[in-house]
């Protein structure tokens, strides 16, 4: 899927563009010597923006400040002209039950605007409701300032694609079915709990609900609990450990409400902290996993708990999700990062770190090569979706096989990849799990 969204006039139309050519060659005639943006270091281009301003020539720069939020500036706008900034990029869809969601949030305090939606592999629907003219659903100024569209149990799809310099690629999503075997939870917690700018209300809401479902849904095997919120700062909630029963949960539920958004998001320090407590418990990280302030390297943030502590993260529909690295955190400490992609699922994802997970010795996808799991992940966990892309051209409906491990009985699990879709975005899924 793909949303577009223009200011003033509508800029994407027909079919979806993937790369420079294609957004630059229908406006030859209106677009005069345009300029294309390169993605370099934070201090190199806030180098090249002086150097070009003083140059007078017009440069721009987008620098990115969290996960899901970036800062552009623009020099000079010229009074009564027409300028035209252009942004592409790439996004997961989101599962939600058996459907796939996209997700577009229109810009506060724009009067004029207009967004074409176009999207191909399934039914969609779309909300606000608007009728695909050509196949493109058009609006003009909704008074929804968010468009979403679901793909309605969308076929099984793998992209293929061929880049000129190293050859054919593929990538898809998968969700082996594996058996279940209940584990053996710690009886003590520690949340980490996100309060910076970064945790919109949106994105709050669903760690709250969450952690209010991890708690009463787990009450007779966690007995008691511990919660700091974090920014640029941490602040634990109550000193120690405190006893999980209703009354503490409805006061940390009221006390937490009142919190304001605000800040960047050190991490580091939150796991430093996280860890801090004597004993061996589990952490429940709800966060977007973006270090925009203090420690940065994965390396290092993945070695911070130490071995006591089992720490499980969560990501929710809200774009911006740093998966990579909360990946990385749940992998080293022998966790799991788990989909909530709405605050309906947040009952169900409650339970999901009970489950025993199954080690992953071997993936491998029928007629292609160089397989990779998105994240590396080390175990499987029931319900885990996995995003998979390798080398080749694979047949169609060709499937990934999986040689798993569990308290020393070994099984093998296919699960088919789908159809191919020819795409572009195949070789960038490849090199962005790479």
């Amino acid at each position: 899927a793909f949303g577009k969204t223009a200011v003033t006039t509508p800029v994407f139309t027909g079919s979806v563009p993937s790369t420079l050519a294609d957004i630059r060659m229908p406006r030859p005639e209106t677009w005069e010597k345009p300029r294309e943006a390169r993605m370099v270091p934070r201090e190199r281009a806030a180098h090249a923006f002086e150097e070009t301003v003083r140059q007078q020539i017009d440069p721009a720069l987008a620098e990115w400040t969290g996960a899901g939020i970036f800062r552009v500036q623009v020099y000079p706008l010229e009074p009564k002209t027409l300028h035209r900034i252009v942004i592409a990029y790439d996004t997961d869809l989101h599962p939600r039950a058996d459907d796939l969601l996209y997700r577009l949030d229109l810009p506060p305090g724009v009067k004029d605007v207009h967004v074409d939606l176009e999207g191909h592999g399934g039914t969609i629907a779309v909300a606000p409701k608007a009728p695909a003219v050509d196949g493109i659903h058009r609006w003009h100024n909704p008074q929804q300032r968010v468009i979403v569209a679901g793909f309605r149990h969308p076929d099984h799809l793998m992209l293929q694609g061929t880049d000129p310099g190293t050859g054919p690629y593929f990538a898809g999503h998968a969700r082996p079915r594996i058996p279940e075997l209940p584990a053996a939870p710690r009886d003590r917690a520690v949340f980490l709990v996100d309060t910076s700018l970064s945790s919109n209300p949106e994105r709050m809401n669903t760690w709250l609900a969450l952690m209010r479902e991890v708690l009463t849904r787990n009450r007779p095997q966690l007995k008691q609990f511990a919660v700091l919120f974090f920014d640029v700062n941490v602040s634990w909630w109550r000193d120690g450990f405190t006893t999980n029963t209703p009354a503490h949960v409805d006061a940390l539920m009221r006390d937490a409400n009142a919190l304001a958004l605000e800040g960047a998001t050190d991490l580091g320090r939150a796991l430093r902290a996280g860890a801090s407590k004597t004993g061996a418990y589990d952490v429940f990280l709800l966060s977007d996993g973006a270090a925009t302030w203090g420690e940065a390297d994965l390396h290092v943030l993945s070695h911070t708990l130490g071995g006591d502590h089992t720490l499980f993260a969560y990501r929710t529909a809200v774009a911006g999700t740093q998966v990579a690295a909360l990946n990385q955190l749940a992998r080293t400490t022998g966790g799991a990062v788990f989909n909530v992609p709405s605050p309906q699922a947040t009952a169900k994802a409650a339970l999901a770190h009970r489950s025993q997970p199954w080690r992953i010795i071997e993936a491998s996808v029928e007629g292609g090569s160089d397989v990779l799991l998105a994240g590396r992940p080390t175990t499987l966990y029931p319900g885990q979706m996995l995003r998979v892309a390798g080398r080749g051209h694979p047949k169609a409906n060709a499937r990934l096989t999986l040689e798993l491990e569990q308290n020393e009985r070994r099984i093998t699990v296919r699960t088919v990849l789908g159809k191919p879709l020819r795409s572009p975005l195949a070789a960038r899924a490849y090199g962005q799990i790479a």
